[in-house]
């Protein structure tokens, strides 16, 4: 596929300077989905598949080991929800059934299904278009910093109709945000465009049925504890916890070479 260089020198350094802020754990990926432009399960593939940016989950502070305990000792099994960005980690661990014998079937809202089903939809008509593509140039527009390459892409496009047969497995029925009919509409942009709306609706819903949300970026993360005030833990965390609890050396391998996954 032939990448097109930036015509504007200004769009790179901006582009650049969103990579920069976002590798150094300072703005959430819903605020760099909305200034690439680029769909966030996409977003998603393209910065998993760079070892120099990838998805940024936690920093691994002995304080936010002790907050993620006393999230689990005050969550209940059946009490946990999932944003896209956990829903695309355990997806690719692909060990959610000894999991939802810890966690009981994770809830999810609608918007998070509208964006899967929106993304199959759209795949057979831009599979051969750069659309989807997160190209970033160096700043002085002769490199490229940042692309997918074309096996992720593959890849993605491969996995869509999975990740909604796992979804339908793995997750109740999806549940709409009430809460949002009495936010001014002014809060829920700003809101949105720091999260995204999936995200957003993810940790409202959290909010509204005390459930604890699993979130896979380390901005959004901090955003929502502080700001809509909710109990939020990583996927990593997650599987740390479930090995730690589990009852059979086999089940704690198959943990650990999932956690190894997210390493990598």
């Amino acid at each position: 596929i032939d990448v097109q260089k930036p015509h504007h020198l200004e769009k790179v350094k901006r582009e650049n300077f969103i990579l920069d802020k976002y590798c150094t754990f300072e703005i959430p990926l819903g605020v760099v989905q909305n200034r690439l432009q680029i769909p966030l399960i996409a977003l998603w593939y393209s910065f998993t598949d760079d070892p120099k940016i990838g998805i940024k989950i936690s920093e691994g502070t002995s304080q936010e080991n002790q907050y993620e305990v006393g999230v689990f000792s005050q969550t209940i099994a059946g009490n946990y929800c999932l944003d896209i960005t956990s829903i695309l980690t355990l997806f690719h661990t692909e060990i959610a059934n000894p999991l939802i014998e810890f966690t009981g079937k994770f809830h999810i809202t609608q918007s998070t299904i509208d964006l899967v089903n929106q993304m199959v939809k759209d795949k057979d008509s831009i599979i051969r278009q750069t659309r989807w593509r997160a190209n970033v140039y160096d700043e002085r527009n002769e490199n490229i910093r940042h692309m997918m390459s074309q096996n992720r892409y593959e890849q993605l496009y491969k996995n869509l109709e999975k990740i909604s047969i796992w979804i339908n497995k793995y997750c109740t029925n999806p549940e709409p945000v009430r809460s949002r009919l009495s936010i001014p509409s002014s809060e829920q942009e700003e809101y949105i465009g720091v999260l995204s709306e999936s995200i957003y609706d993810s940790a409202l819903l959290s909010k509204e049925k005390g459930y604890t949300l699993i979130i896979d970026d380390f901005a959004s993360r901090i955003y929502s504890l502080s700001t809509i005030k909710i109990k939020a833990i990583s996927s990593s965390s997650l599987l740390r916890f479930c090995r730690n609890h589990s009852t059979t050396t086999h089940l704690r391998d198959n943990l650990n070479n999932a956690i190894l996954k997210l390493v990598k």
